[in-house]
């Protein structure tokens, strides 16, 4: 079950409770953070926390096409950073590039008339 993720005024708001860092990774990834995240720790513990930061250019969110943003105006001042928030944890999010997985085609033939 994912953890719950909302809208709170100008901010994300993500309750864990009992995940691993890689599921953590996921829920920020996407919709959210609007690319990917990977877990490079290597710890399979679980955890318990309150992630709560500001939507903004380095948390835009990724909503699908003709979705209205769920952030409304608003003249509460945002958050910290996801960066200052997750440095809070102990964690760092740092960009990187990973190898993309791909399909290689090696042989092809017709299919055969039945």
């Amino acid at each position: 079950m994912p953890a719950p993720r909302r809208v709170e005024g100008p901010n994300w708001t993500m309750e864990v409770t009992g995940k691993k860092l890689s599921d953590v990774a996921n829920m920020l990834g996407g919709l959210m953070l609007g690319r990917p995240v990977a877990d490079k720790t290597g710890t399979t513990d679980v955890f318990t926390f309150v992630l709560e930061f500001a939507h903004d250019e380095s948390a835009p969110g990724d909503f699908p096409p003709g979705f209205p943003s769920p952030f409304t105006a608003t003249d509460e001042p945002g958050g910290a950073s996801i960066f200052t928030a997750l440095d809070k944890l102990g964690l760092k999010l740092a960009p990187d590039k990973a190898q993309k997985g791909y399909v290689v085609v090696d042989h092809i033939e017709r299919p055969s008339e039945n």
